[in-house]
């Protein structure tokens, strides 16, 4: 399985998620196509994908273009409770 999340920052959600994860597959990297991309796997193996389009890094985040700022810190939150585990 694989969770994509968009984010207005996928170098900023790298270094925020650097104290939880701990296996990166993918540091942050700019795809040929153009979209800047993290991977990793969460505790349970699921991948986890945090993407920035192409489109949204060249447009004004500042009108609500992307919705990253909530991903953020969804995962964050999911990180530092263990991904929903008891």
């Amino acid at each position: 399985m694989i969770i994509e999340f968009l984010a207005d920052d996928v170098d900023g959600v790298h270094q925020n998620l650097a104290g939880f994860v701990e296996d990166f597959v993918n540091e942050p990297a700019t795809m040929p196509w153009g979209n800047r991309s993290l991977l990793f796997r969460d505790p349970d193996g699921n991948l986890v994908n945090f993407v920035t389009p192409a489109s949204v890094q060249e447009a004004d985040t500042d009108h609500g273009t992307c919705s990253g700022r909530h991903a953020t810190r969804t995962v964050s939150a999911c990180a530092a409770g263990g991904f929903g585990r008891s």
